[in-house]
């Protein structure tokens, strides 16, 4: 069923480490030491240079993120990240930095800083990057903990090694602080580890992702190249997709995991934006479409940066910024609501409200009314939720507290009636539209209950069954809205659709196709559509 498999994370059973403690550092600008050379790349844009070549910087209330460099003899710097958890007193340190002194200076900044002297530390495999510290932590008696294979190689290397717990032997390991050690499967390396920190939803991804800048896989002299993407989904589909992930080099955000599947070669939508380009040509109109696996935050787009008019499609956002007043106390789901004459809108536009009661004189609830603008696209229910969200200046401004920057809801059904230029004011990039859907699908907006009613009523539309749905397979669950303008001296200047799929393995698909200023007729342009979504389908389902 949509609502669970939406909201249900998908993971192993961890085992409970009783008495884990957590570190942190403090959050300060950055102050690059002064050099010649280009400064390194740091994780975040936002770190404070403590000691020569370490760097801090927090990523929410008690995280912390470090950045070490390291020169290696061929004259190259690298820079390295770790990450620090705070928890009462005492402090956990992930990966000891490059080198002792590193170590040295993360210890005394979290002794001093913070108060809060570090009781152990976790790596995340046996390369120098992650464990060049290490003498110093053993020197102090801070016990240091990683998988046994870590300590193998470790002790066949001659250097000092971490304690082999026994717990590290599941593959997942549940700190009841509010992390998890995960280990997927070999990939940069045969021990690669990675961690998820459950509140804030962040994912430390070690030497396993890259960033999403990478161009390369770098150091891949102890890779599995095979294994590597298989384990890589298998982090996807433990853990709830995470709101930031932190590299083990470079800058942290972006499409972290996506970009890594696409370096070794096994990216889920590897080709797909010059397959929609080709599939668009025949709408002989401009098509933009953007795809993304919620899951692993890969994507493909064409024109994906482009405005396109939203037409109804704007009753979701608009619906969730009902939702979201609801929560604030201002409204209920159960409130009646007259329906004035004066709010239905025009004869020629789409209301079924209008046709059943045509001089107004009825009172619906706001679920009524909902139902009515997400499953019929009744152009009169959008209006009066538009002017119970607060209009459409303050639903907008609820999008941009969202962080959604590029979808924009600027006019009611009814000015958009009365001019249909009026209709590209109230504008998506397609992906902005994706990450719309995704922060819906992940939890990120509206509380559960909430969440789950707007998705069934999504799940539920009446209308564009020939578009995303029309060539999934029968019974593929969708939770999506169409937008469509009428068709004025045979040109269309909107046809679109935008949706959440569930996929045959509990993953879900974000998809949205726009065919603006379109003389196709309305089968060719819902063609374009539905051959778009089925495309995007079948990159996810096929065999990995």
């Amino acid at each position: 069923m949509l609502t669970e498999s939406l909201f249900t994370r998908r993971r192993v059973r961890p085992v409970v480490l009783p008495g884990c403690i957590i570190l942190c550092l403090s959050l300060f600008s950055v102050r690059p030491v002064r050099s010649a050379e280009p400064a390194p790349e740091l994780a975040l844009p936002t770190m404070r240079n403590i000691a020569e070549g370490v760097y801090v910087g927090r990523v929410a209330p008690g995280l912390w993120v470090h950045t070490t460099t390291h020169r290696y003899p061929n004259g190259t710097l690298v820079p390295s990240n770790g990450m620090l958890l705070e928890s009462g007193e005492q402090s956990i340190l992930i990966d000891t930095g490059s080198e002792e002194g590193h170590t040295s200076a993360l210890l005394g900044w979290a002794q001093r800083t913070l108060g809060k002297p570090v009781a152990r530390v976790i790596v995340t495999h046996a390369h120098d990057d992650r464990t060049g510290g290490i003498g110093v932590l053993l020197e102090r008696h801070i016990p240091v903990f990683g998988l046994p294979a870590t300590r193998r190689l470790m002790v066949a290397a001659h250097r000092p090694a971490p304690e082999a717990i026994p717990v590290l032997e599941k593959r997942l390991w549940h700190d009841p602080a509010g992390f998890d050690v995960f280990f997927p499967g070999a990939g940069h390396a045969p021990d690669n580890v990675v961690v998820y920190f459950l509140h804030p939803r962040i994912l430390f991804g070690g030497c396993l992702i890259k960033s999403a800048t990478a161009t390369t896989l770098g150091n891949v002299a102890d890779a599995d190249r095979s294994a590597w993407p298989g384990s890589i989904r298998r982090v996807a589909q433990t853990f709830s997709p995470p709101r930031l992930v932190i590299p083990g080099h470079g800058r942290a955000g972006g499409n972290a995991i996506g970009q890594t599947l696409h370096l070794l070669g096994a990216g889920t939508f590897d080709g797909l934006s010059d397959q929609m380009a080709q599939l668009a040509k025949a709408a002989h109109g401009r098509v933009g479409a953007a795809a993304l696996l919620i899951e692993t935050g890969e994507s493909a787009s064409l024109r994906g940066s482009e405005s396109f008019p939203m037409q109804s499609v704007y009753k979701a956002p608009i619906s969730m910024a009902v939702l979201h007043e609801i929560e604030q106390g201002r409204l209920t789901l159960e409130q009646r609501v007259p329906v004035r004459k004066a709010d239905l809108i025009a004869p020629g536009q789409y209301s079924p409200i209008a046709t059943a009661y045509p001089k107004g004189g009825v009172a619906l609830t706001v679920r009524e009314l909902m139902q009515a603008a997400l499953i019929e696209s009744d152009g009169t229910a959008s209006d009066i939720l538009l002017r119970l969200a607060g209009g459409p200046e303050r639903v907008t401004g609820y999008l941009r507290a969202q962080d959604v920057r590029d979808l924009t809801v600027a006019a009611s059904e009814k000015e958009m009636g009365r001019d249909d230029l009026l209709q590209y004011r109230s504008g998506a990039t397609p992906e902005a539209a994706v990450q719309l859907l995704r922060l819906l699908a992940t939890g990120r907006i509206l509380t559960p209950d909430h969440r789950r009613l707007l998705l069934d009523m999504m799940a539920r539309a009446a209308t564009g069954p020939h578009r995303i749905k029309g060539l999934l397979p029968a019974g593929t669950v969708v939770a999506h809205k169409t937008g469509t303008a009428g068709t004025r001296n045979g040109l269309t200047r909107a046809t679109n659709d935008i949706g959440i799929v569930t996929l045959p393995d509990g993953r879900h698909l974000a998809i949205a196709v726009f065919v603006a200023d379109s003389r196709a007729d309305t089968a060719t342009r819902e063609g374009v559509i539905a051959r778009i979504a089925r495309a995007a389908w079948d990159r996810c389902v096929r065999k990995r």
